[in-house]
């Protein structure tokens, strides 16, 4: 089986929160459309927070937490600032990851991304595998235009799936997780290749376009500006012609039949 967790801020401290919610409930949708049945999905957030109806009660599980982020400012230094968001992270992931069984595969999806609708069917018809990672992927601001990407692992948190047993492993067999795993192994994308290299453990590509990464959009869990911003600005175009070019090779038409793939609906 194939779970899908997803960690919502703590809704106190978000002002629009109705976007946010708007957003939580086109992942949900977008998690639903799955072509394979065998998967279930955990949605943490704080007590009290005020979600969207689920899309069906009997995959989707709301765990409420009572947990609140470290107030570190970037001011304190990066390395403080990300740590903080990482040990929040990973402590809601966690309390949805002990749901899972130890033969069950993870995956770790933002509250506002995308993701195609094969992978449970793919992650369920190779059960002997460690994991992957999703490499091929598409950033999108809305509408009808994608960039793709063969680095989405790099940008996007939405792109690693792993056997639950080898979290435990990781952690020499013990079932409490030290909180520098929850950190790194759930509250951030960024380690799980290290810690697959180091511990000799296969770590395959996912062989499709397998996620969205919503950039740009109010509330956005990214923060960052759109597609336009990002790929098309003058300052690309000044500083780096070459990328410029290549961002341009890689726009694809978002059509109506591709937005099916991803449950994107109009």
């Amino acid at each position: 089986m194939l779970n899908f967790l997803i960690p919502v801020k703590n809704h106190i401290d978000i002002k629009n929160w109705d976007i946010i919610k708007k957003n939580i409930q086109s992942t949900l949708i977008s998690i639903n459309n799955q072509s394979d049945n065998n998967w279930h999905c955990y949605i943490v957030c704080n007590t009290g927070c005020d979600l969207p109806a689920l899309p069906d009660e009997n995959k989707f599980t709301i765990l409420s937490v009572d947990l609140n982020k470290m107030n570190v400012q970037k001011s304190a230094g990066l390395h403080s600032y990300y740590d903080a968001i990482r040990e929040d992270k990973g402590q809601r992931l966690y309390t949805a990851f002990k749901k899972c069984n130890n033969d069950d595969f993870f995956m770790v999806v933002d509250y506002d991304d995308f993701i195609h609708k094969d992978i449970s069917l793919y992650v369920n018809k190779h059960q002997n595998e460690n994991g992957w990672y999703i490499d091929k992927g598409y950033f999108y601001s809305g509408g009808n235009v994608l960039i793709k990407t063969k680095k989405f692992d790099t940008k996007c948190g939405t792109s690693n799936i792993l056997k639950v047993s080898l979290v435990y492993e990781f952690n020499n067999g013990e079932k409490e997780l030290s909180i520098s795993l929850i950190k790194e192994l759930l509250g951030s994308h960024r380690f799980l290749k290290k810690y697959m290299v180091d511990k000799k453990k296969e770590f395959k590509s996912i062989p499709f376009y397998a996620a969205l990464y919503n950039i740009g959009i109010p509330g956005s869990t990214s923060g960052t500006s759109g597609v336009m911003s990002n790929f098309f600005s003058l300052n690309v175009l000044i500083r780096r012609p070459d990328r410029f070019v290549r961002n341009f090779f890689n726009i694809r038409w978002f059509s109506s039949k591709k937005k099916t793939f991803f449950g994107l609906v109009n």
